[in-house]
């Protein structure tokens, strides 16, 4: 899936669209609870984008310990490429599948994203060998 978009990831593509649903710049926090992640996973892909340009990182004009996030002119050129091919292919994936559905779906991958970069090769094959 990562190999759909050119510049960035299909993560780092998800955080754009779930910063696009806010009225005004998230913090960081706002993004983390939205998408069912760690502030510290989410603020990692939010670096990454920050250094190719795509977003910016501020402090907060009256909370100095949070910190907002301001897509640039390149994630809205970005956005505006591939929302028409992306909008075709998840609105048939996402089909009769409602809000709070989709948001417990989000939450869920998310999980299990973070949980399988726990898990370690070396641990699963000394454990498979156990049971041969």
């Amino acid at each position: 899936a990562d190999k759909f978009f050119e510049e960035i990831s299909w993560k780092q593509c998800f955080l754009i669209i779930c910063i696009r649903l806010f009225n005004h710049p998230p913090a960081i926090k706002d993004i983390s609870e939205l998408v069912g992640s760690s502030h510290q996973n989410v603020k990692q892909l939010l670096l990454k984008l920050e250094k190719n340009g795509f977003v910016k990182i501020v402090p907060d004009e009256e909370d100095l310990r949070k910190q907002r996030v301001i897509l640039t002119d390149k994630a809205i050129e970005f956005s505006e490429k591939n929302d028409k091919p992306s909008q075709a292919a998840i609105d048939v994936l996402f089909a009769g599948i409602d809000q709070e559905a989709l948001k417990t779906t989000v939450q869920t991958i998310m999980q299990l994203d973070e949980n399988l970069k726990k898990i370690k090769p070396e641990e699963v094959q000394a454990e498979r060998r156990k049971l041969l």
